[in-house]
């Protein structure tokens, strides 16, 4: 069901749960951080939802879910939905507890098999079985290029870890991929799943008003973008290169590649070994090589 802001802040405080030394009773914390997390993720919500403890992500063929901002337009087409399912609702313990401690003596808490097990047969009954996405570093870093593929998927469910992370019997049996968004260790998966559905979401046909907004971006086509401008035409004695101004179409698209090239030669030039390049892009390189070697 659709999460009103107060629910998706009660929710997301409720995952903060410390214990004093006092007896072991449980008492909420939530200190500044946790707070200017709190209002990130509500800012995010308004137009990329939030999948925070388990998330269904599907195309959308429904109505909208009146609690998100009608003006998002990417809600307004009906183009996606985001369900978020707190995992807690699914567990049997009677103090809703749905992590212990690793058998392997590490420090830290484990989410355990039978709750997340429970929230995935309760969410996919009677449905085709989604895509199962699980937010770990140790999965394969995000691409532009995975992020496509996945947008051509019907449904996708994503399971956030906590803390150490999730039982590994229980990844082992509903999960069809790990996916990483960088070689780093955040306290949740909550944060690398709005990155991907944010990511996979901009590709669906309709969420941007041209599949060029994103063909002609960096990574789409394995080079980095070139750079861009817009007005005033001189700021700070800096101008906007005259190709732009020209009007010449065919120009300005060589002018795009070459600027593409030489942005990705310079700054992320690992990237070149896995882009298609053309003659005339192996030429930029050659002299752009050229030039450094003269230094």
């Amino acid at each position: 069901e659709g999460l009103s802001f107060m629910e998706l802040d009660n929710m997301l405080t409720s995952l903060r749960v410390y214990y004093n030394n006092e007896g072991n009773k449980p008492k909420k914390r939530r200190s500044a951080l946790w707070s200017l997390l709190v209002v990130i993720i509500i800012a995010i919500v308004v137009t990329i939802g939030v999948v925070q403890g388990i998330g269904y992500y599907e195309k959308s063929g429904g109505s909208v879910q009146e609690h998100l901002n009608s003006a998002s337009e990417n809600w307004a087409k009906n183009i996606f939905t985001v369900t978020c399912h707190n995992i807690r609702d699914y567990t049997q313990d009677k103090h809703r507890r749905v992590d212990d401690t690793p058998y392997s003596e590490r420090q830290g808490m484990l989410m355990q098999c039978e709750p997340i097990y429970n929230c995935y047969k309760s969410v996919t009954a009677g449905k085709a079985k989604p895509h199962v996405i699980y937010m770990s570093p140790q999965g394969k870093t995000l691409t532009q290029k995975r992020a496509k593929e996945l947008s051509q998927l019907d449904s996708i469910f994503i399971l956030c870890g906590h803390y150490e992370g999730v039982d590994s019997r229980v990844i082992d049996e509903i999960v069809d991929e790990e996916i990483s968004v960088g070689d780093y260790v955040l306290t949740g998966g909550e944060l690398p799943a709005l990155v991907l559905v944010d990511c996979v979401v901009r590709m669906l046909d309709g969420t941007l008003s041209q599949a060029d907004c994103y063909e002609d971006e960096s990574h789409y086509n394995g080079l980095l973008e070139y750079p861009q401008y817009t007005r005033p035409e001189v700021w700070h004695d800096r101008e906007v290169p005259k190709v732009l101004l020209s009007g010449n179409h065919a120009e300005i698209a060589k002018w795009r590649r070459e600027e593409a090239v030489k942005a990705t030669y310079l700054k992320r030039p690992e990237l070149l070994e896995r882009s298609p390049l053309t003659e005339k892009d192996l030429a930029i390189i050659h002299k752009l090589e050229e030039k450094e070697d003269k230094k």
